[in-house]
């Protein structure tokens, strides 16, 4: 057996930093997160650098950003030219197992079969290609296109199952490989349709207090309109369970021995705008949208740190290689801050982040974040979230011009580089 660690890397779906206890809430309860958190390092200003579904995976995937990888929006596919995080794992002996919601090709929520040339190198697969429409009618996919395994009751609880067996698997193979192992839940994606004893502790409490929440915003995505009180109901509750599941995950690397020899990652693909500045789902750069929640733990992490500078998703596959003492792969366009969660270096707060999606691109350098237009790099808006962390001020207007600049210029070098150098 070899001495290289086990990776866990579980990712719900749209789990903004904010709506978790983590992440400053003080009404969504996720409490196993929480305790997991305190026992390694939590990234406090975690960035998805493309907030949507699809070019996440791709990021997560790749090494590169959506404009690098062509992977932009939901339904773009996986080019088979581009080494992926399977194949380097696998290239240092892993053995590589993923669990859940793929969503990279496909057309929108297509459930369906993933053929073994379309999962990115991942030969242990059991899972779907887009979204399931219902939470509590899911169902997943091994081997045979014809033969798809029926998710018992809520598809987070039968998810889990299935991960828990693997895990336990895993476990008790005595001469087995070292295994990465991913896990991708949907919930709390919405269509939100939480079990009772999840939604209950939201029942009856006003559940609405952010300054830039608006109170009268209507959720009408997937053919039905709620409030803002009755969707952050759904929404928070779906939250919890996704909390206790992953406590459960905890558990059998605890009861199977697993535990003092696997890092554990826990993050989410983007945000949710949950009401704030009016809107709902995902795809904008605002904090509510682009954050997420990132922590880690496991051999050779650090217990009860913190990393204050922002880190984003384009740096997870470098930093897992890292981790794991894996050669590096060239090209990814993100660094490593497995030092940071060691214990032993500093990440350099003064580092851009760069962002792409849509009609925008955005770069966030220390507590400025600026917004811009895609086509040319023309600034939308910008803001201090060290004096204004609900980005209720845009300061372009009134912004001193070297704090543009020092926003602008690296912004259009990446873009002219990375945006402008790709096909549209």
């Amino acid at each position: 057996m070899s001495d290289r660690s086990n990776v866990l890397f579980v990712f719900p779906d749209q789990l903004g930093a904010r709506w978790t206890g983590l992440g400053g809430s003080d009404v969504v309860e996720t409490p196993r997160l929480d305790a997991f958190a305190e026992e390694g390092v939590t990234c406090e200003r975690a960035y998805s650098n493309s907030p949507v579904c699809t070019p996440y995976r791709g990021m997560l995937l790749t090494g590169r950003y959506p404009s690098g990888s062509g992977i932009r929006d939901n339904g773009d596919a996986l080019p088979d030219d581009i080494p992926t995080i399977a194949d380097a794992f696998a290239a240092g002996g892993y053995h590589l197992c993923y669990v859940g919601k793929w969503h990279i090709g496909g057309a929108p929520h297509e459930e369906r079969w993933i053929p073994p040339g379309e999962r990115g190198g991942f030969e242990d697969f059991v899972g779907w290609q887009s979204h399931h429409v219902d939470h509590m009618d899911g169902r997943a996919w091994e081997d045979a296109p014809d033969e798809p395994i029926e998710l018992d009751g809520h598809e987070t609880d039968g998810l889990t199952d299935i991960a828990l067996d693997r895990l336990r698997s895993l476990a008790g193979d005595a001469d087995r490989q070292p295994f990465a192992m991913f896990v991708s839940y949907q919930a709390p994606h919405p269509p939100c349709t939480p079990l009772p004893e999840y939604a209950e502790p939201y029942e009856d409490r006003d559940l609405i207090a952010e300054p830039t929440a608006d109170a009268d915003a209507i959720y009408d995505t997937w053919d039905e309109e709620l409030d803002l009180q009755e969707f952050r109901r759904r929404y928070y509750a779906e939250i919890t369970h996704i909390d206790d599941a992953f406590g459960r995950l905890l558990d059998v690397l605890d009861d199977t021995g697993l535990s003092d020899d696997t890092i554990v990652v826990f993050t989410s693909d983007h945000g949710e705008m949950n009401g704030c500045h009016g809107l709902f789902n995902k795809g904008t750069f605002y904090e509510e949208s682009a954050r997420v929640p990132l922590a880690v733990r496991g051999p050779g992490i650090e217990r009860g740190g913190a990393i204050d500078a922002p880190v984003s998703a384009i740096d997870l596959f470098p930093t897992l290689l890292d981790l794991c003492d894996l050669d590096p792969v060239e090209p990814v366009a993100g660094s490593s801050f497995a030092d940071a969660l060691r214990g032993t270096a500093d990440v350099d707060t003064d580092r851009p982040h760069f962002f792409e999606y849509d009609d925008w691109v955005g770069i966030v350098r220390g507590a400025q974040k600026l917004l811009a237009d895609r086509s040319d790099c023309s600034p939308r808006a910008l803001y201090d979230l060290e004096s204004d962390p609900w980005e209720q001020e845009n300061r372009l207007e009134s912004a001193e011009e070297p704090t543009i600049r020092s926003l602008r210029e690296p912004l259009a070098e990446w873009h002219d580089d990375v945006v402008a150098g790709a096909t549209e």
